[in-house]
């Protein structure tokens, strides 16, 4: 759901989720989607035997080339 966040500006609800510990501070996705520009995303993957991966993503910055007389 990562990159569809990024390119869309679009998080599903968590599913299932009834109450949120008032006690933990999080970002949660409860209820309705939430929508936004988002910059940053994260996709996290558990495996056995320890073997996890994490990757962050980020939007790319349009940049500019440069013209003939900056070159």
């Amino acid at each position: 759901m990562a990159i569809p966040a990024l390119l869309d500006g679009f998080v599903p609800a968590t599913r299932n989720l009834r109450e949120v510990d008032v006690c933990i501070d999080l970002g949660v996705v409860m209820g309705e989607p939430r929508t936004g520009q988002f910059q940053v995303a994260s996709a996290n993957s558990f495996g056995f035997c320890g073997r996890n991966a994490s990757l962050v993503l980020g939007r790319a910055r349009h940049l500019h080339a440069p013209s003939t007389a900056q070159l």
